[in-house]
C-alpha cells in the first residue's frame, strides 16, 4: 500500500510496521476465468485458521464473489446487506474504511481502482485493512502504481 502515497498523497511518510512475519503478503495470480475460485479456494485456506476473513472487492464483483463462495459450501455474509460482521464477510470497497480483519482477500485491485475516478485512494484504504495477512488475487494485471 505504501507504493500507492507517493501518487496520492505525495510527502507523507509510509507507515512502519511493528510486525513482520513470512506469509503476510501473497500475490495469487489468476486466469481471467478463474477469479472467483481462486478467491474460494484462498478464503478455504485462512478459515482453516483462526480469526476473521474479509473478502474486499469492487462493488460491481461482490453478487458474483457471494455466489462462488456459496457454491463452495462457504457461507459469508455481504456488508451492505445490513451491517453485521461476521467470521467471513464479504466487504464492497465502497464500505471498507474504517474496518478491520485479521486476514484479507482483495479481489482484482485494478478493478477497484477503474470503479471511481479517486480509485487509487479507495485501493489504499482497502490494502490496509489487513492485521495480519493480506492475499490479493488478480488476473488483471495489478496498477502500475502498486506494482512498483
Amino acid at each position: 500500500a505504501s507504493r500507492l502515497l507517493p501518487v496520492i498523497a505525495p510527502g507523507v511518510a509510509p507507515a512502519v510496521s511493528v510486525r513482520q512475519a513470512a506469509g503476510s503478503l501473497r500475490l495469487v495470480p489468476v486466469g481471467v476465468d478463474s477469479v472467483e475460485a481462486g478467491t474460494a479456494s484462498e478464503v478455504d485456506a485462512l478459515l482453516l485458521r483462526e480469526g476473521s476473513v474479509g473478502v474486499i472487492a469492487a462493488d460491481s464483483r461482490v453478487s458474483a464473489l457471494s455466489k462462488a463462495l456459496r457454491r463452495k459450501g462457504i457461507d459469508a455474509h455481504v456488508l451492505g446487506s445490513d451491517d453485521e460482521l461476521t467470521r467471513l464477510t464479504i466487504v464492497p470497497a465502497s464500505l471498507a474504511k474504517g474496518l478491520e480483519f485479521d486476514a484479507v482477500v482483495v479481489v482484482e485491485p485494478a478493478e477497484i481502482v477503474a470503479a471511481e475516478s479517486r480509485g487509487l485512494r479507495r485501493l489504499y484504504v482497502v490494502l490496509t485493512r489487513a492485521v495480519s495477512e493480506l492475499v490479493v488475487v488478480h488476473a488483471e494485471s495489478l496498477p502500475a502504481e502498486l506494482a512498483g
